[in-house]
């Protein structure tokens, strides 16, 4: 169906957040604001990868690796400024249906290394947060934030959908739905250097149900040259509805492992629009 507002319909009108590597700049650019460089300030090295006749290195990439000599280092790109905070949960009052977005990334894991401390210590935030700093560089998660989140104290390849308001985190550990193709998710080999992933996420107005979150994730299989769907969940509950969010695709090195190039992210392409109405 279509908007009943018409402010939401002004919306669709690409009023939305795009990443794409650009090799003359520092960190990327795109459009619907400025993509943070604050990781090149402190060092860390922003490159861009040679694209690849292979099927998962043929994307254009800008890639973050952590320095040596510093924990829980920010590795990827954010939109920071505060005008650049757009996407909300929203609410249907008067049957407006404000609200809601579609969210999309490819990233690759360059380098994960998991030689700290712990078997799998780094972190992975991929989504929405109306905190104005880096969710990956703390285990506990800023408040009005949901995405994909891996945590230094999970266990190896451990990959959730994390929601949390102004208070009380919720992880639903991903897992692989039954027509998956292996590899799966929290199987060995998720959270490993070499791996592509899409991470998806679509929300419709707050109000219009309990259940308004859907997530897929879905990996580049090089072998047999096709992208798998290996999970699709959907959850209710996440940041409040009068918090507008941003996104951040991003990894740390995490708490332990201060080791240069134990880590890297490369992050194809992000892209986020308000939700259009089209399906209820």
């Amino acid at each position: 169906m279509r908007p009943m507002s018409h402010w939401q319909r002004g919306l669709q009108h690409f009023n939305g957040a795009l990443f794409q590597p650009d090799s003359a700049t520092a960190g990327g650019q795109g459009l619907g604001g400025v993509w943070t460089t604050d990781t090149a300030a402190v060092g860390i090295t922003v490159a861009h990868a040679t694209v690849g006749t292979a099927f998962d290195t043929q994307l254009k990439r800008t890639t973050y690796a952590n320095v040596g000599g510093t924990a829980n280092q920010e590795l990827g790109p954010r939109l920071a400024a505060t005008g650049d905070y757009q996407f909300w949960m929203g609410n249907d009052a008067n049957h407006d249906y404000l609200g809601g977005w579609y969210f999309s990334t490819i990233f690759r894991i360059g380098t994960w290394s998991g030689a700290g401390s712990g078997a799998d210590d780094g972190r992975l935030f991929v989504g929405l947060t109306g905190d104005a700093n880096p969710v990956v560089t703390t285990d506990t998660v800023r408040n009005h934030t949901i995405g994909l989140w891996h945590d230094s104290t999970d266990t190896q390849d451990v990959l959730s959908l994390v929601t949390k308001a102004a208070a009380g985190t919720t992880k639903l550990q991903l897992t692989a739905h039954s027509g998956a193709v292996s590899p799966a998710v929290n199987a060995p080999g998720i959270l490993a250097s070499g791996v592509t992933l899409l991470w998806e996420m679509w929300a419709f107005p707050s109000s219009v149900g309990t259940i308004n979150t859907n997530c897929r994730l879905s990996q580049f299989d090089a072998t047999n040259k096709y992208v798998t769907e290996i999970v699709w969940n959907a959850q209710g509950g996440g940041p409040t509805n009068t918090v507008m969010l941003a996104p951040q695709v991003q990894m740390s090195n995490g708490p332990t492992d201060t080791t240069a190039a134990h880590y890297k992210i490369e992050v194809a392409n992000v892209y986020c629009v308000p939700w259009t109405g089209e399906v209820l």
